[in-house]
């Protein structure tokens, strides 16, 4: 069994965090389970949010989140492997030899075709974060503002243009303050299906200051994106998602694990040590900078003053008002905030991409 096929099949008795971890380092979207080489069943991003969503433990096995109602072909099935793929859904099949035993992988030739094919086309308006200075990037952003920074072949600003555009949303509102008129010019001159609208601040309003001029223009459910990150993720599913459960805001959220590097010792009274923890990791749900909206929120913020949607949300959990999450994994989320960070979603792209 060549390296790549056997990185896509994990034992059942493997946990949830490892399979977390194997999703992320071959950007699949799907890990075949097997006992013995036999195949059990099969893991999703899908499967990972449902169970982070329930607080399910990592540490659990991965027998708590497969499906076990799989598709799959036998070795000389090739007119059910292409019936299979034909109906648009299945983008990856085991191929079985008669001991049930995975002896190969099938993918559909592209993906992405085959997500649009399946996936609901979104009429949801989309705001654009693009005001602020990103100092982070100096000195790529004295000279370009941050949404014209190249990342591959394309800006920022048109990878992340073009992700919302594979769902169906057109319709897009960016807020602008520092290299305003360069950002204008740019969209200006290239050829594209998208509507564009400017919101200018008059000064620096935070993360969330400027959607106060958003008042009485986004009347239905709309998408807020910070301008230097991307998320490999369906955005119909983050869309039903939010509406499903009634939420107000919803923050996408990639689940990160940290390993601290050094032993930890753990004490009691007067620093009597009662337990060594050797690199322990712990795992938290990061804001990625994506965020669902309802209209009303805009209502909320103040006008023409800085503030930041992580106050807005503040207040809102103050009141009781309901917040919610659509957790990915941590490989589905690009963030070019600093130096290091743009030369790894450079590296990454690619291969997400592709």
């Amino acid at each position: 069994m060549d390296k790549e096929l056997n990185d896509l099949i994990i034992d059942k008795n493997c946990t949830v965090k490892q399979a977390i971890k194997r999703l992320d380092d071959t950007a699949k979207k799907i890990l075949f389970v097997a006992n013995d080489g036999k195949a059990e069943g099969t893991i999703t991003d899908g499967d990972v949010r449902r169970w982070i969503l329930k607080n399910g433990s990592l540490d659990a096995d991965v027998t708590n989140i497969m499906n076990t109602n799989f598709l799959y072909a036998l070795h000389d099935e090739e007119e059910k492997i292409q019936e299979i793929f034909s109906g648009g859904i299945i983008f990856a099949i085991p191929i079985l030899d008669v001991d049930y035993k995975i002896i190969d992988i099938k993918f559909v030739e592209r993906v992405v075709n085959s997500v649009k094919k399946e996936c609901a086309q979104l009429n949801a308006k989309v705001v654009i974060m693009a005001g602020g200075k990103g100092t982070r990037l100096y000195p790529y952003t004295q000279i370009l503002p941050k949404p014209l920074i190249p990342i591959g072949e394309k800006t920022i600003l048109e990878h992340i243009l073009s992700r919302f555009n594979n769902y169906g949303c057109v319709d897009f509102f960016l807020t602008l303050n520092y290299k305003k008129g360069m950002i204008k010019s740019y969209l200006e001159d290239i050829e594209s299906p998208y509507n564009f609208s400017y919101i200018e601040e008059s000064d620096f309003y935070g993360t969330a200051g400027s959607l106060s001029l958003l008042r009485g223009k986004l009347t239905e459910t709309f998408f807020v994106t910070n301008c230097d990150i991307l998320i490999d993720a369906r955005y119909d599913e983050i869309i039903a998602h939010h509406k499903a459960n009634k939420n107000q805001i919803t923050l996408v959220t990639s689940l990160t694990t940290y390993t601290i590097p050094y032993g930890v010792v753990i004490t009691k009274d007067e620093g009597e040590v009662c337990a060594l923890s050797e690199k322990p990791e712990y795992s938290f749900q990061i804001n990625t900078g994506v965020y669902v909206l309802e209209p009303e929120v805009l209502e909320d913020i103040p006008s023409n003053v800085f503030f930041h949607i992580t106050d807005l949300i503040e207040i809102y959990l103050e009141q009781g008002k309901k917040v919610g999450t659509f957790p990915i994994r941590s490989g589905q989320w690009l963030d070019m905030g600093d130096l290091h960070l743009m030369e790894d979603m450079i590296e990454k792209i690619d291969r997400i991409d592709n």
